[in-house]
């Protein structure tokens, strides 16, 4: 009597050692080559490609040297691109779904420090840390950062009225009144608007400017607090991410990679 080992021999003996299968992919069907392989056909060579990339340089950089590797580099055929708001995603090889490289956008540490005290209240310590921390991409950064730092020399003051809009020597901006020790008052001027430039990925030159608006009020213990708002914010934003996908399509046309499917879904 035989065992199952030996009848499982026996068919996998018979078996050819390679047959020809019909694939049946998104646009086509090719036909290929399968190796009987530990009690299964498999087709060799068929693994599929990931990468992953933090910038639009390096992006643009994998897909032409895969382009190149796959015969496409001079038609960019069944090569799908989806850019996003967070970064975007290509298929080389949409016809069997696979080959793909990933891009999810890093941005600059400046930007991020921005964005994320943006619309925040700030107490004075925690505003001029924020605009120290931003100092290589401030305008006029040395009499913005020297207005604010004065008001560390009031000391235990107490403020006696609403901060008030001003429009002197600094332009718009606010005037404090201090009632110091002693019931000394004194006044103080703060500006209120400043402006910065800064690169929104990291590793890119392009450079974009936003104007910031300072809002002072005063919180429960009568204490100043602040507030930074840019109106202009997401339209920059979106400026930022719509001239990196402009490059790109300029130089997917250079190389005359006009079979491409580009999608911008932002």
């Amino acid at each position: 009597m035989m065992t199952v080992e030996t009848i499982k021999h026996i068919q996998d003996s018979k078996r050819p050692e390679k047959i020809e299968i019909t694939r049946y992919n998104n646009y086509s069907e090719s036909k290929q080559e399968a190796h009987w392989d530990d009690g299964r056909y498999i087709v060799r060579g068929n693994n599929d490609i990931r990468h992953e990339v933090s910038n639009i340089k390096s992006f643009e950089t994998v897909i032409f040297a895969e382009c190149e590797r796959l015969g496409k580099e001079e038609s960019g055929h069944n090569v799908n691109i989806n850019f996003t708001s967070k970064g975007g995603h290509c298929l080389l090889d949409a016809d069997q779904g696979k080959h793909k490289v990933i891009f999810e956008r890093t941005k600059s540490q400046q930007w991020n420090l921005l964005e994320g005290n943006l619309n925040k209240f700030l107490n004075h310590q925690e505003l001029l840390y924020l605009l120290q921390s931003l100092k290589p991409s401030i305008e006029n950064y040395k009499p913005l950062i020297s207005h604010y730092q004065k008001l560390r020399m009031v000391g235990k003051s107490e403020s006696i009225s609403n901060p008030c809009f001003s429009n002197g020597e600094l332009g718009e901006g606010y005037t404090i009144k201090y009632k110091l020790e002693g019931n000394k008052q004194e006044e103080a001027e703060l500006p209120m608007f400043f402006e910065v430039e800064l690169p929104y990925s990291k590793g890119s030159e392009a450079e974009y400017k936003l104007d910031i608006e300072i809002l002072i009020s005063l919180d429960m213990s009568n204490k100043l607090i602040f507030k930074l708002i840019c109106p202009d914010f997401e339209q920059v934003e979106e400026k930022a991410i719509f001239d990196e996908v402009e490059i790109f399509k300029e130089h997917c046309n250079e190389a005359e990679m006009h079979d491409l499917l580009i999608i911008e879904n932002f």
